[in-house]
Formats: C-alpha cells, structure tokens, sequence
C-alpha cells in the first residue's frame, strides 16, 4: 500500500515538472517567434529603405545625362542657340552664337542686343515686334537681320523665337540660323535668271531681226529684178523701139543691177570684215576729195527733195591711211540715210574736223530723229528702226558695216539723235601714213 501512494507521488511530481518544462517551451517559442516577426519586419522595413534610394539614385543619374546630352545638343548645334530674359538680355548661348556675332559667351552673357550693337537703327522696330510678341507667348519668325558682328562685318540670319519654361520662370529660346551663303547664292541664281531672260528675250530679238530680214531683203532683191525683168522683156519684144526709150531702159537696168552688185557686195563685206577673212587695203588718201567726191554723187538725190546739203571742211588737211573704198562706203551710208530720213526742205550736212592725232568725221541733219531705247541697238546686224510706211526701205546692214568699217580702221563711231530734231553721226579716223 505504501509502494502505491509512493509511486503514485512521484508520477504526481514527474507529471508537474514535465507541464513546467512544456510551459516554459512555449513561451520561448513564442518569444522567438516574436523576435522572427520583428526581425522580419525590420528587414523588409530596410529593405524598402535601400530599394527607394537606388531608384532615387538612378533616376538622379538618368536626369544628370539627360541634361548632357541636352547641354551637348545646345553647345555643338548647327544654328546659333540662346536665350533672353523677357527684357533681351541674354541668358546663355551656344558655340555658333558665339561664332555668328563674334562675341564670346562670357562677353555676351547680361548684354543685349541693343547694348552690343548687334541690330542697326532700322531693324529695332522689327525686333520688339518680335519681343512683344513673346511677351505674350507667342513665337515669332523666321524674320531676317543683318547683324552688326563684333570684327565689324556683317551677317545675314534667320531667327525664329519660343517662349520657353525654365524652373518656373519664362525665358525666350531664340534660334539664328547664318543664311548669308544662302543669300549669296540666291543672288547668284537670280542673277542667272535674269542673265537667261535677258538672253532669252535677245535670241527673240534676233529671231525677230531675221524674220524681217528675210522680208526686207527679199523686197530689196525683188524690186530691182523685178525692174530688170520687165524692161529687158520689154526690149526685146519691142522690135521697132525707138532708140531714145531703148537707151532710157537700159540705163534703168544698169542701174539696178548695179543697186544688186552693191547689195550683195555689202553683205559681203560685213561679214568678211567681222570674221576677219579681209582686211581694209590702206593707201594715203586725200580725205576732203574723198568726202567731196561722195557729196557730189548725192547731189541729185538731195535736189529731188528739195534738201540743202551743205559742207564744212578744213582748208588743210594732211593725207590719211585709210582704204578709199571702204571711206566712200561709210560716207556714203550715211548720206543716204541722212537724206532718206530727212523731210523736204530739210537740211543734211558733212563736217570734217582736224583733232590732232585723228580726223573726225560728221553727217548732220534735221530730220525725223531716232528713239531714245533704240540708239543703243542701231549698229546691230539687221537691226531696223521701225519708220513711218513711207520710210520703210533697206535691210538694217548699212550702219552695222558703217561700224565694221570705222573700228577696222582703229576709229571710233557714234550717233546723238532726238526725236523730231534730227540725228548726227560721226566716226574718227587716226592719222597715219604708209610705212612701208
């Protein structure tokens, strides 16, 4: 009995000190399962810490190259790039600002462009146009300037405007692009332009001379073969002609053939002459007989429109070398269209003056006068000045031999002429003789 309440004791005691122990092991389960949780928060706690600042770090750096890369794009832009405050006054600007005007950035830097003298008197207007403009918010351009540069030059540009937001504050971006090549070459291109208009419109000058060329030259050999043909038919159907009309026919044929033989001989000539092909056969000559001798030949001519042909010659004149032929052609081209523009009673003049070195030459008269715009065309190949129907003759070669002949010479010729009042021409001749 004893051995049972004995055993039964101590299973008693066995079994309090086993719930103890139990006891006591869970409660350190639980203070350890406290210290996981708080150590489990306390790392995802820092975690949070460290992954915030890395982020921060990387959008730091982000932020840092995106504002090199921007401050590369302003520096090392094609066009000049800067900016103003709403009063003008620069801010910043980049290295082709700095080559455009000729300043450095430090030099430019709370200047304006007023105070740097960079826009001239007349372009300040346009460029508070611009400034109020922006005051507003609204860009501007592209307006031109010309910018006064620090070396004294000047440049050409091309410069647009934005209001633009910088940490809350509104400043002005302005972009100047340098057009003076570009300037430059519109100017030359226009200049080219207008080069082929004015060709152009010449090549249809010429295209026009030729046209009435060919009508004037055909009316010039028509007219003398047409006379020739009728009187030669007339001859030698009219058997029994009498001898006086036979003699006045033929006479009339010699003298158009002869009007052929000089036709054909000038066009000759013009263009022998200009090619080079011939040259003037130069004698010493007797320039008064010359002159004399032609004005004689005209006197007829004169009298039928009852003109006063006059002369005025030096008493003394020594011999020029000169192709005597070719001084009776000049002289008389310019006779005949003397006395062809000038209306009856009118008056047509030859002055020959000694000037030293040389010999002038004039063909004065009183007649219809020649347009102002059309004096510069007249020595032209082909070149007629439109007359009155009445007026209408020769084929616009007679002048431009006239100068072929003169400059062959080593001389020099002209023309004053007034509408209404007449016209002069002269030519000069140089002094010489025969060396040979």
């Amino acid at each position: 009995m004893l051995v049972i309440i004995i055993t039964l004791m101590a299973v008693v005691v066995l079994v309090g000190v086993m719930v103890g122990r139990m006891l006591d092991l869970r409660e350190e389960l639980e203070r350890q399962s406290a210290l996981r949780r708080s150590a489990e928060e306390v790392i995802r706690e820092g975690g949070g810490k460290y992954v915030g600042i890395a982020e921060r770090k990387r959008a730091e750096e982000e932020l840092k190259l995106s504002e090199e890369r921007f401050r590369i794009l302003f520096e090392y832009a094609p066009d000049g790039y800067y900016l103003n405050d709403l009063k003008g006054t620069f801010i910043d600007g980049n290295k082709q600002a700095e080559k455009i005007t000729g300043y450095k950035r430090e030099e430019l830097v709370g200047k304006s462009f007023l105070k740097l003298n960079l826009l001239s008197l007349q372009q300040i207007p346009k460029a508070a146009m611009a400034l109020a403009r922006n005051l507003v918010g609204q860009p501007t351009g592209p307006d031109e300037f010309v910018l006064n540069r620090r070396d004294g030059g000047k440049i050409s540009v091309e410069i647009r405007t934005f209001p633009v937001e910088i940490k809350g504050k509104t400043l002005i971006l302005g972009i100047a692009r340098d057009i003076t090549e570009r300037k430059r070459t519109n100017k030359l291109l226009e200049q080219r332009t207008q080069e082929l208009e004015e060709a152009n419109e010449r090549l249809k000058e010429l295209d026009r001379m030729k046209s009435n060329f060919l009508s004037n030259i055909s009316h010039e050999l028509r007219t003398p073969l047409t006379s020739i043909k009728g009187f030669t038919e007339t001859i030698l159907r009219e058997k029994d002609m009498e001898e006086k009309n036979r003699m006045e026919f033929l006479q009339i044929i010699k003298e158009d053939t002869e009007r052929l033989t000089n036709l054909i001989n000038r066009l000759l000539n013009l263009s022998r002459i200009e090619v080079g092909k011939i040259k003037p056969k130069k004698e010493n000559i007797d320039l008064i007989a010359a002159v004399k001798e032609v004005i004689e030949g005209y006197k007829s001519q004169a009298r039928l429109k009852q003109l006063n042909l006059v002369h005025e010659l030096p008493d003394n004149l020594p011999l020029i070398y000169a192709d005597p032929g070719n001084i009776k052609e000049i002289l008389s081209q310019l006779l005949d269209n003397s006395i062809k523009y000038t209306e009856k009673y009118g008056r047509v003049a030859v002055l020959v003056k000694d000037q030293g070195k040389e010999v002038s030459v004039s063909v004065m008269d009183n007649g219809c006068g020649i347009p102002k715009e059309e004096l510069p065309h007249i020595f032209d190949k082909f070149y007629k000045v439109e007359r009155p129907a009445e007026q209408v003759g020769g084929i616009g070669m007679g002048l431009a031999l006239v100068k072929s002949i003169v400059e062959a010479h080593g001389g020099k010729v002209e023309v004053e002429s007034e509408v209404g009042k007449g016209s002069k021409f002269g030519f000069t001749l140089p002094k010489g003789n025969n060396d040979g």
